[in-house]
């Protein structure tokens, strides 16, 4: 919400009651809607309340003005979001530069954009350069205690070889002499490895710091 949906949202309330063939309850009643827009704005929706785009946590199940980070779609009212209404239009500029949103969509095609989705997840600060919204790891579930996440071990395999029998037999080996004698030769096989692995250990990808859990919601 911003000041100027508010003031059109006054403004609209103005007229309903004249249309409804009522006295207006104001004179310059467009001038006293932005005035008192402006002022409801200042008091509530800016500061205390937090601009559109911010995200907060809270024990709080759901709060007017707010939407739960969990990955909903928003868009306008004919796009068939899981949130749908002309009033999102300033969120949804701002959620479509975050991952994974491609940032092309358009509100009024009726394109859809996906919230963040905070649900078993650490917020972290952004680097220089980094993605908005990206991450990695996999979310934890509820109450979930990943002690100890899954990894590999590296195994160093040298590789060996293996002597060859050698002797002075007759009738044996692959060198002989005018009466088959063999004479021993020192021969050893090539190299090779063995092709050791060691299996993953563990079932989920990452581990976890101790915490606690809140919802996270973003201001409309």
């Amino acid at each position: 919400m911003t000041v100027a949906n508010l003031q059109t949202r006054i403004r609209t309330a103005f007229a309903n009651v004249r249309a409804a063939g009522h006295t207006s309850p104001v004179t310059g009643e467009q001038d006293a809607a932005d005035k008192l827009g402006t002022a409801i704005f200042n008091e509530a929706g800016s500061g205390v309340q937090g601009d559109t785009g911010d995200i907060k946590m809270t024990i709080r199940a759901s709060q007017t003005g707010w939407l739960l980070c969990n990955g909903d779609t928003i868009g306008n009212a004919a796009s068939g979001a899981d949130h749908a209404d002309a009033d999102l239009e300033d969120l949804f500029n701002f959620v479509k530069a975050v991952a994974p949103n491609a940032g092309s969509e358009i509100f009024g095609n009726g394109d859809t954009v996906a919230l963040p989705d905070m649900r078993g997840l650490y917020p972290v600060g952004m680097p220089a350069g980094g993605t908005l919204g990206g991450g990695a790891g996999t979310p934890l579930t509820d109450e979930e205690n990943r002690a100890v996440g899954q990894h590999l071990h590296a195994v160093t395999d040298g590789g060996h070889t293996h002597g060859a029998i050698q002797g002075n037999s007759p009738g044996t080996g692959t060198s002989f002499t005018p009466n088959n004698t063999f004479f021993g030769v020192n021969a050893f096989t090539e190299s090779a490895s063995t092709g050791l692995t060691v299996d993953n250990e563990g079932a989920v990808a990452g581990t976890n710091a101790p915490y606690l859990q809140f919802n996270f919601i973003v201001k409309i």
